[in-house]
């Protein structure tokens, strides 16, 4: 029997590429950006290409906003450059994850103004701003720098921001309050440019949406928060803070302040979490709406980069095929170019591009299945990649290390979880042997169905 959903699944919109979720990808929220391996670097461009690849199989569109690729440091790629040679220039990214040579990456961005360097512009330069710059929070300029620069930004006249072209120049003038800023200026106007470009060139497609649009009230109420339930007056008023706030910095802002006031009340520290994840929820939720998007995932996606994280993925995916299981590091391969090229993935695509085009139009899961064998069919036989894991354990932590590797994939993998964490993170254990339907998947691992 076939299984449905009531809605399209033709366009998706993630939180996973918000631009604080894409800071807190690369380097977590170290105040000072890390140097990672040369290897840790190569990992997360893989796993980042490889969701995004993912995501365009789940749906026929996927859906970005303006400050999602002009303040993302992923996508403008701004990552520390601690190994030799470039990384691929945005126009190979767009053809890594183009489905068909006719049609173009099945991007759209969603931006304030029809075109992609006027809506970088007005960033900082709003309407009625007193002839000041908007002291936007730059999430791209680092965790340790976004909120000064935010303070430091209505000291600039607008005049001095004539074009978008402009505004590296005006941040670089703040590098005596903030070291390193001139640098990161010059490679945000690298990666704006090549963003910009690509969307004058009509390679991607831009679309301008209407400001008023966004109703976080309403999503706030869709989402909802069971004030009744909570216990300390610190929750119950980050909740009135939450919903008369104007901006999503204004509720981070004091968000900081309350949780540190209540340092050391555990209870207070509890609910301050509920409620920021309902916040996220609701504040996506009204992105998704805003944005024509009926379908989003929020909470779980994230892009995975340990084993564990992949064996979790795995476990998230489960039964996206019958009788088959995504291997631990699936979405890993699907961003490995030199095991799927941008013709390959394209080759593979079109194999089950019948079966997804049902999926998008009428979310029937047994057409996804369909459409995704392909893909699934040209990965590497299970037996072989254990045989892979096993070796690449036996390599890094000697022989104990990957026999302890196979033990803690088996039953005891939940006990030494939460025994020795450490312990089960350093050799990669699988979190759980159990797969979830696609079903349970939808109805419970935050996909979010907007009526």
């Amino acid at each position: 029997m076939k299984t449905s959903l009531s809605v399209s699944h033709s366009r998706l919109y993630c939180d996973l590429y918000d631009s604080v979720r894409q800071t807190e990808i690369a380097w977590g929220n170290e105040p000072e950006i890390p140097q990672p391996a040369p290897e840790e670097h190569a990992r997360l461009r893989r796993a980042f290409l490889g969701r995004l690849r993912f995501d365009i199989l789940l749906a026929k569109t996927l859906v970005l906003s303006d400050n999602q690729v002009l303040d993302g440091i992923v996508f403008l790629d701004l990552l520390p450059r601690n190994r030799p040679g470039s990384p691929p220039c945005l126009s190979t990214i767009l053809d890594l994850i183009t489905r068909n040579t006719t049609e173009g990456p099945p991007i759209e961005i969603r931006a304030r103004a029809p075109r992609l360097g006027d809506a970088l512009r007005s960033l900082v330069v709003r309407p009625n701003s007193a002839g000041r710059l908007f002291g936007f929070g730059f999430s791209s300029v680092g965790s340790n720098r976004r909120e000064r620069l935010a303070e430091l930004l209505p000291n600039i006249e607008t005049g001095l921001v004539g074009e978008w072209s402009d505004i590296p120049d005006v941040l670089s003038r703040f590098d005596a309050d903030l070291p390193g800023l001139v640098d990161i200026a010059r490679r945000l106007k690298e990666g704006w440019s090549q963003w910009i470009e690509q969307a004058d060139q009509n390679r991607l497609a831009v679309v301008k949406y209407d400001p008023d649009s966004f109703k976080l009230s309403q999503a706030m109420q869709e989402e909802k928060v069971n004030a009744q339930q909570l216990r300390t007056t610190e929750a119950m008023g980050l909740v009135q803070t939450a919903k008369t706030s104007r901006l999503r910095t204004e509720f981070y802002a004091a968000l900081k302040r309350v949780r540190q006031q209540s340092t050391g009340q555990e209870v207070a520290l509890e609910e301050l979490g509920a409620i920021e994840d309902w916040y996220n929820r609701a504040y996506h939720r009204a992105i998704a709406n805003q944005h024509d998007c009926r379908l989003w995932w929020s909470g779980m996606c994230r892009v995975p980069i340990t084993d564990a994280e992949q064996a979790y993925d795995s476990a998230l995916y489960g039964n996206v095929l019958p009788n088959a299981e995504l291997p631990h590091d699936f979405i890993h391969w699907l961003g490995n170019t030199d095991a799927l090229d941008g013709e390959a993935f394209r080759d593979l695509f079109r194999q089950g591009q019948e079966h997804l085009a049902a999926w998008w139009e009428r979310g029937d899961l047994d057409e996804f299945r369909r459409g995704m064998e392909p893909f699934v069919n040209q990965y590497v036989p299970a037996d072989e990649a254990w045989v892979r894991w096993f070796s690449s354990r036996r390599d890094r932590f000697g022989w104990l290390g990957a026999i302890l590797g196979l033990i803690t994939g088996g039953p005891l993998g939940k006990a030494v979880e939460k025994l020795f964490p450490e312990i089960a993170y350093r050799i990669g254990f699988e979190l759980s042997k159990e797969k979830p339907t696609l079903r349970q998947i939808v109805e419970h691992a935050h996909w979010r169905s907007l009526q």
